[in-house]
């Protein structure tokens, strides 16, 4: 979400950058206790020395606060709050990071050897891009998916609004500048949940380049069998359903794209909708996606 007409949330920001390479590692974390030694250990493994890892954990119920407690590393910083969603404890990091470059790292994903550095390095020769990620390979357990999967690059935008199944908007994989954020005000949408992290994209992508390298060590994105997006809830429906809404009140779609990508969602909820046998709202949405694109409504349609 960007902040408009109000005080800025970056004003209390104690962002002293010291060194110019230094970076903040900002995970957000609700009942992760098993996956922080093992993310904190691919962290140290970088053998970069300039950075932070500032853990919120939001209301865990688990041993979260005792296992933390016997990390020794002043990097490491822990920070509670009661329970309040991801997008709440995100935010909640960034108003502590004092690093010159910023990475949103989930609590059960891993980074290989050289992950945060190279990345690091292409946004050091590359001024003009505010945002750099790589590719991703997916797991479960200690088994990686054959598919290759890749973040957003020049053609973000429409990569997210079409629906690339290549594309992985975890922010995990993403290496932002910090005064690029403070510059535009950058936060995660509250609003939002399952949706959060392709809706923070698309805000950043209307204000700063980014880059895909193919080169760069790719993120260990963990996938979990009964993650809520795995599974369509009425929950997921209605964060879906603002999601659009979202979008279309602060006018994030793009003209050469509207079209075809208000189709696309309209039709996803259509679906989605109906799935959950609420017949009135699918009816409404699959008129919305025959009014955007009638074609393509027909040929969706048939492939049924």
């Amino acid at each position: 979400m960007i902040l408009n007409a109000i005080p800025s949330k970056f004003d209390t920001f104690a962002c002293l950058m010291l060194n110019p390479n230094s970076i903040s590692i900002i995970v957000p974390s609700y009942n992760g206790a098993e996956y922080i030694p093992a993310l904190f250990e691919s962290v140290l493994a970088q053998k970069l020395e300039a950075f932070e890892f500032i853990l919120i954990d939001d209301g865990s119920t688990d041993d979260t606060a005792t296992l933390v407690k016997k990390i020794t590393d002043t990097r490491f910083k822990y920070v509670w709050q009661k329970n309040a969603g991801v997008s709440s404890a995100r935010n909640h990091g960034l108003r502590l990071a004092e690093g010159a470059y910023v990475i949103f790292f989930d609590v059960d994903d891993v980074m290989p050897v050289r992950f945060l550095e190279a990345r690091l390095q292409y946004l050091n020769t590359n001024p003009n891009v505010a945002f750099v990620s790589g590719s991703v390979k997916k797991f479960s357990d200690q088994t990686f998916f054959p598919s290759s999967y890749r973040g957003v690059g020049v053609n973000g935008l429409a990569e997210i609004l079409e629906y690339d199944n290549a594309v992985v908007t975890c922010p995990s994989n993403y290496l932002f500048r910090f005064d690029f954020l403070k510059k535009y005000q950058m936060v995660f949408n509250t609003n939002l949940s399952s949706t959060a992290d392709r809706y923070f994209l698309i805000e950043c992508l209307h204000h700063g380049k980014a880059a895909y390298v193919h080169t760069l060590p790719p993120l260990h994105y963990r996938v979990h069998p009964n993650s809520m997006s795995a599974h369509l809830t009425p929950h997921l429906v209605e964060d879906n359903t603002e999601f659009y809404r979202e979008l279309r009140l602060n006018n994030l779609i793009p003209q050469n794209i509207k079209r075809k990508s208000l189709f696309l969602g309209m039709f996803i909820l259509a679906a989605a909708n109906y799935k959950q046998k609420q017949f009135w709202k699918a009816l409404g949405y699959s008129f919305y996606a025959f009014y955007y694109e009638p074609l393509l409504f027909f040929k969706r349609l048939l492939k049924k």
